[in-house]
């Protein structure tokens, strides 16, 4: 497979292609950054110990409450490695009252690679939120210590009350200092939740925009790299290929039709990519209205 870069004819900075698909696009592949509430301020998160989250504030490690809240950010880069997680399920927590409900989730790491002061989190998607709330996730952290590569270790977390039987699908993730390590089931719960964090922001500053009654051209606003096959690729060596796309008032593209060329397999693949960029739209007199532009992609 071979990357790609390309620019807005209509900016100055690149953009990159995402790969995904029409006619409901997932966000790109993109790893989280944990972040934890320290004084009515979110602070990035670089370890944990037993539940608690640990943060660096001027210089010094401090250790948090283990209630206290976590979120997850989108990430710069992955770590090395990968986490093979299995035997993922929901038991009886040894540690409370089982009368409560309470729940603890149990599963196997296996890293392919040495991974120093990991950590896990399990995270689930919470009850409806509703259309104005912002996206979240439900987010329990446990220290894991140093994995071995190819060495197995037991995963136990145990779940705040109650929540255990509310959110039945668990997913974990795996952090060494403030980097995701890739593992199972990553794919599953990030793209979706990002997805749904882009456009809660966009939707915030299309509004904030509108308020000032400007006008203003196209502006990008998801911004990650993608890969297109390498027949295309070789197809194309070197040559330029325009592409025109149509972005509607929410910022969403809708169309994507490469000009002065007239192939299919070309113009399939152009779509399954660019469908999931997102813009703040143009404004014509403080309203968001639809507009084109014409990229250029350098193969």
């Amino acid at each position: 497979m071979a990357s790609i870069r390309c620019f807005l004819t209509l900016v100055l900075a690149p953009i990159a292609l995402v790969a995904q698909t029409v006619p409901n696009p997932k966000s790109p592949d993109r790893p989280a950054a944990p972040l934890a509430m320290y004084k009515d301020k979110w602070a990035p998160m670089v370890g944990v110990q037993s539940n608690s989250p640990i943060i660096i504030v001027n210089g010094c490690r401090v250790v948090l409450e283990r209630d206290a809240a976590i979120i997850l950010d989108i990430g710069k880069r992955y770590t090395g490695g990968f986490v093979t997680v299995a035997d993922v399920n929901l038991v009886d927590s040894h540690g409370f009252d089982i009368s409560t409900g309470s729940m603890a989730l149990e599963a196997n790491l296996t890293p392919s690679a040495d991974i120093p002061e990991a950590y896990a989190l399990a995270v689930a998607n919470p009850s409806d939120l509703g259309p104005d709330k912002p996206p979240a996730l439900v987010v329990v952290a446990q220290q894991v210590d140093n994995l071995k590569a190819g060495k197995k270790t037991p995963l136990y977390i145990e779940l705040p009350r109650g929540i255990g039987e509310e959110h039945t699908s668990w997913y974990v993730l795996v952090f060494s200092a403030g980097q995701q390590v890739r593992s199972t089931g990553t794919e599953k719960i990030l793209p979706e939740y990002f997805g749904r964090l882009d456009s809660y922001l966009l939707k915030g500053l299309i509004a904030e925009k509108a308020k000032k009654g400007v006008n203003s051209s196209l502006t990008p606003y998801r911004r990650t790299p993608i890969v297109l096959p390498d027949s295309i690729v070789a197809k194309y060596k070197n040559a330029v290929v325009k592409v025109e796309i149509s972005v509607d008032a929410d910022g969403r593209v809708n169309n994507v039709q490469p000009l002065e060329v007239a192939d299919p397999e070309l113009s399939s693949a152009l779509t399954m990519k660019i469908c999931t960029w997102l813009f703040i739209p143009a404004f014509k007199d403080g309203a968001a209205v639809p507009a084109k532009a014409i990229i250029p992609l350098k193969m």
